[in-house]
């Protein structure tokens, strides 16, 4: 069919199929928004069981517990083992301050509480390594038991955390006793220490310190006891009282910064008192004290002609 007749039908045609695409878009929203409603309806319901349903109590998170947790995170084990401890918070820190300042203190007291250190007339109060350098020439025959034994006093006087070295001279040699270096003054090691001294040392011979100074100051003590007969004697300072000092300085310089000395030097002059003043002042300038040990107290009989 042609001509005019054909338009009419083209357009119905035409039409039919626009209102048939309509019509199938239309039917495809209503699905989708059925859909959606079925869909809705299904989350609403599920909405009303869960907050229906009761569920566990968490456990309450708190700043300390989020302070733990961030205080431990992944680490190899080579970090691990340098990461630092985390302080627990402080409901105070200013009190705490004083506790933990309070605590330091106690405990500086107590580490450094030792037992005085008494020989002869010679006293220190808080050394905790003892250096002994004792006379054993000519001079000291007679006294040298008596010494011995104020020695033995003093080593068993001190505390189990206290060291101590014995060095005796003679004829500028030093005798330092076994085994040589600073050692605990356990019980019973004074009497060690001079059972050893009388059983291998015969007195004889001058005086000179020299060595036996230059071992007990290599031990690095705090103090050094220094135990030598007087002047007039027979075995009198070899070294001199003037050379004594000198070489004192040499091994015991001041510091630079504090203008201290390491060692603390007590000089203890027996039999004997010199009359020139050096000894005292040697000692005062080494930080320590001079004392003189006269015969009565060794128990020793007076020499000739001189009062007791």
């Amino acid at each position: 069919m042609s001509g005019p007749a054909c338009s009419p039908l083209r357009y119905i045609g035409t039409s039919l199929l626009i209102h048939c695409a309509v019509l199938a878009a239309l039917l495809a929203t209503g699905v989708s928004v059925a859909r959606l409603q079925e869909d809705d309806s299904a989350l609403g319901l599920m909405r009303t069981r869960l907050t229906s349903t009761p569920t566990p109590a968490s456990p309450e998170v708190t700043a300390e517990s989020v302070t733990l947790i961030e205080a431990v995170p992944t680490l190899t084990p080579a970090e691990a083992a340098v990461l630092p401890v985390p302080e627990p918070p402080s409901a105070n820190p200013p009190a705490r301050a004083a506790i933990t300042s309070s605590l330091g203190a106690i405990s500086t007291v107590v580490s450094s509480k030792v037992a005085p250190s008494r020989f002869a007339t010679a006293t220190s109060q808080t050394a905790r390594d003892i250096a002994y350098v004792i006379d054993a020439s000519g001079s000291m025959v007679g006294a040298f038991a008596a010494v011995c034994a104020e020695l033995n006093r003093s080593i068993e006087a001190l505390d189990s955390n206290q060291e101590f070295l014995v060095v005796a001279f003679q004829s500028g040699r030093a005798i330092v006793v076994p085994p040589g270096r600073l050692v605990s003054a356990v019980e019973g090691a004074g009497e060690t220490a001079t059972a050893w001294l009388r059983d291998h040392i015969i007195c004889s011979g001058g005086s000179d310190p020299s060595a036996a100074l230059a071992a007990a100051f290599a031990a690095k003590p705090e103090v050094i006891f220094f135990l030598g007969s007087g002047a007039g004697t027979s075995g009198a300072l070899d070294l001199g009282a003037a050379e004594l000092c000198a070489q004192l300085d040499l091994l015991n310089p001041r510091s630079g910064g504090t203008g201290r000395r390491r060692t603390a030097v007590h000089i203890v002059e027996c039999l004997e008192m010199s009359s020139d003043g050096v000894l005292p002042a040697t000692a005062r300038a080494q930080g320590g004290t001079y004392t003189f040990l006269d015969r009565n107290r060794l128990g020793l009989q007076p020499v000739k002609g001189q009062l007791p």
